[in-house]
C-alpha cells in the first residue's frame, strides 16, 4: 500500500491540514488575535451548498462584512504563532505530518534531565 505523501510547505511556508472531523463539522475560534472561521460554502438562504468546510476570510457581501470560504477552497492553515498551533493540534483542528508531530513535541515538550 502506499502512504499518502501529505503537503508540509506551499510557496515556503509551513501548512497545517485541517482535520477530517473539522471539514465535515466546521470550527470557530479566536487565538492569539486571529480569528479561525471554518465552514462552508452556503446560498442566499442559507443552505449549505459543499460537502467539505473550508478556511473562510472576511468578505464584502450585500448583506455587509461576513466570514466566506476563501475560493477556491483551502483545507490547511499556515503563519501560525506558537500559541495558535498548540491550541489547534490540541483541539485537533489540524493534522500534523509525522515531521510536524517530530517538530511539536521538540518545541512543546522539551526532555527534562535530573541532576544530583
Amino acid at each position: 500500500m502506499a502512504e499518502e505523501k501529505k503537503e508540509k510547505t506551499v510557496k515556503g511556508v509551513e501548512v497545517y491540514n485541517l482535520a477530517p472531523r473539522v471539514m465535515v463539522g466546521g470550527y470557530d475560534c479566536t487565538i492569539d488575535g486571529r480569528r479561525f472561521v471554518i465552514d462552508y460554502v452556503r446560498n442566499f438562504t442559507g443552505e449549505r451548498q459543499t460537502e467539505y468546510a473550508s478556511l473562510c476570510a472576511l468578505t464584502d457581501t450585500p448583506k455587509g462584512q461576513q466570514w466566506r470560504p476563501i475560493q477556491p477552497q483551502v483545507f490547511f492553515v499556515s503563519d501560525l504563532t506558537d500559541l495558535q498551533l498548540w491550541n489547534l493540534a490540541k483541539a485537533q483542528v489540524i493534522t500534523l505530518t509525522k515531521e510536524q508531530k517530530k517538530d511539536f513535541r521538540d518545541k512543546f515538550y522539551q526532555a527534562q534531565t535530573l541532576e544530583d
